[in-house]
């Protein structure tokens, strides 16, 4: 009776184990195999996202964006490089906002241009008079870029770095 138990609680110890790096999508420690090292597990029923790839350009997004300061303050922006951007960063291409990463924790987000929330309107030639931290001697003879980049609704993807 004592060796049962004891194979059914090794047995439960095994399936806890198995299921916690499901969940955390890492491998097993007895998972080596070398076409494979370096990626997130695959499964047949997809339960889990892939890695978050570089998506194109927002072409439809036009002029200039900022990111919310709290964002930036957090340290949660981050190129697909895995560089944080600073908070002093300058007004991005607002169709470039998707090429941004939102980090919490160990999962991202791409951000996007909410064209629902964002005036889509071209100021590219204002770019030498925007308000841009890199340039303090615009301050108060500056125009705020119109746009915002925001975090996307997509769910959270295991980050490319």
């Amino acid at each position: 009776m004592i060796i049962l138990t004891l194979v059914l609680v090794m047995v439960l110890i095994f399936l806890l184990y198995y299921g916690y790096c499901l969940v955390q999508n890492v491998p097993p420690f007895w998972y080596k195999s070398p076409e494979n090292s370096g990626k997130v597990l695959e499964t047949s029923s997809n339960v889990f996202a892939d890695v978050l790839k570089v998506p194109p350009p927002d072409k439809s997004a036009l002029g200039y964006c900022t990111f919310t300061s709290e964002d930036l303050q957090n340290k949660t922006v981050f190129d697909f490089t895995g560089k944080m951007i600073p908070p002093n960063v300058s007004p991005v291409k607002c169709s470039d906002c998707n090429n941004y990463i939102f980090k919490n924790s160990s999962k991202c987000t791409t951000f996007e241009f909410d064209k629902y929330q964002n005036l889509n309107i071209d100021d590219s030639s204002l770019l030498g008079n925007m308000c841009d931290s890199a340039h303090p001697e615009r301050r108060g003879n500056c125009v705020q870029p119109h746009g915002v980049c925001t975090v996307g609704l997509k769910a959270a993807q295991t980050c490319p770095f």
